[in-house]
């Protein structure tokens, strides 16, 4: 990937009236999933839950044969305490993407976010397929809404890609080893205060879909939750709202 520069840096007022307009806009459509003009983003499976999801699928599909051909009830409660079993174990493993999203669309915040790499399509109007990118961003009232100061934190963060891990404090490293390898989504991680970082302050994975651009200011525009690590509690504000918001 590649670090994506912006243009020039607004002032922080105007990135929080911006932010403000947004949520404005926002505010009618907080109980809509996803909301008019937002995509609605993949869900990412893993193998144990796919698994689970196949077995009570074949559950439920003996249960049915088991009451079409009759049966002494045995079976079918040793089948139904096994159906419970399944379930109770897909519930602590499934995808948390689609409750999370639904949370993020309404009590997700609006934030300025500076992107420290990207897919080197990623913005070109010619786009025609969602691709990786990586942002900051804060929910520190200070550092969330000056630009100059997070794009700062972008750019230290993008240089540990190519320097030695072997002498970096363990947080410090493990956000390096993260941009190095560019293996997306992983859970979102907080940003130390050695690279600029201040309560609240996080390093992220976003998709960027057709159409996504920077605002007016030259930024990103972000939603996402202040707590948890979970990757689908952030997202890209989609370039069609940025244009219903006239941003």
């Amino acid at each position: 990937m590649n670090q994506v520069t912006t243009a020039p840096r607004p002032e922080t007022g105007e990135v929080a009236q911006l932010l403000q307009r947004l949520e404005q806009e926002f505010a009618g459509m907080r109980k809509e999933n996803p909301p008019d003009g937002w995509p609605e983003e993949s869900e990412h499976v893993s193998f144990l839950v796919l698994s689970l999801e196949l077995l009570r699928l074949v559950g439920v599909v003996v249960l049915v044969l088991l009451g079409v051909f009759g049966t002494d009830g045995t079976e079918v409660v040793i089948l139904l305490v096994a159906l419970g079993l399944l379930e109770g174990g897909y519930r602590l493993v499934r995808p948390l993407d689609r409750p999370l999203r639904k949370k993020l669309y309404r009590k997700g915040r609006f934030l300025h976010a500076a992107l420290v790499q990207g897919n080197p399509q990623a913005f070109d109007p010619e786009l025609d397929e969602a691709v990786p990118g990586t942002v900051v961003y804060s929910f520190d009232a200070q550092l969330g809404t000056d630009p100059e100061a997070l794009n700062a934190v972008a750019s230290r963060l993008y240089s540990l890609r190519e320097q030695d891990r072997s002498d970096m404090p363990e947080e410090v490293g493990a956000l390096a080893w993260r941009l190095y390898h560019e293996m997306c989504p992983n859970p979102r991680q907080a940003v130390p205060a050695s690279l600029g970082g201040a309560p609240g302050t996080w390093v992220a994975d976003v998709t960027i879909h057709p159409g996504d651009r920077f605002t007016a200011l030259g930024g990103l525009a972000l939603l996402a939750l202040p707590a948890g690590d979970h990757w689908a509690g952030t997202q890209l504000v989609p370039g069609a709202f940025l244009d219903r918001a006239g941003v």
